[in-house]
């Protein structure tokens, strides 16, 4: 159901002008979904492993750091030299990346992380909700009824499943 809503949402925002390159945004999000899944599983079973988890989350983002140094520096872009720019970008590398994760990761230690990604399906809802809030975008009737979707899905699957009745047989001669 979760997925069908993302899928309701991602083809309600396909009439638009800017749409034209929904192959590749779905293909990056497939991408970006695959890498978070096994970011999710390889914390968790290190957290486990190891026992307090101290040092975990730094090797996972310490060696997801050497590629995106090299691209920065092969790169380059001008605006890593405003010095105006570093505020916001050591803002986004302390609060929602270190702080974030490792909020995340403390949770791995009682959460399992099949649902700890559950949960985070739910996070391109809020997104889509405070692009709707905060930045003025418009979702239609079909965005807001794939939101509606994918938060049934979630709020299906954290209902406990009831125990199943088995009836007894009774012999027969």
């Amino acid at each position: 159901m979760s997925t069908a809503g993302m899928v309701v949402v991602v083809l309600a925002r396909a009439g638009d002008p800017g749409a034209g390159s929904l192959a590749v945004g779905v293909a990056a999000a497939l991408v970006a979904g695959a890498t978070y899944a096994l970011y999710t599983w390889t914390v968790g079973r290190g957290m486990q492993r190891s026992g307090s988890g101290r040092g975990t989350v730094g090797a996972v983002f310490g060696l997801s750091a050497v590629p995106l140094v090299v691209l920065a520096v092969v790169v380059g872009h001008e605006s890593l030299g405003v010095a105006a720019n570093w505020p916001v970008f050591l803002y986004l590398a302390l609060v929602p990346t270190v702080l974030g994760h490792s909020l995340y990761a403390l949770g791995l230690r009682s959460v399992r992380a099949s649902a700890a990604t559950l949960v985070s399906l739910l996070e391109p809802v809020v997104a889509a909700v405070l692009a709707v809030l905060v930045v003025g975008e418009h979702l239609g009737p079909a965005g807001w009824t794939g939101v509606a979707l994918v938060v049934l899905g979630v709020g299906l699957l954290a209902v406990p499943a009831r125990a199943r009745v088995v009836p007894v047989r009774r012999a027969t001669r």
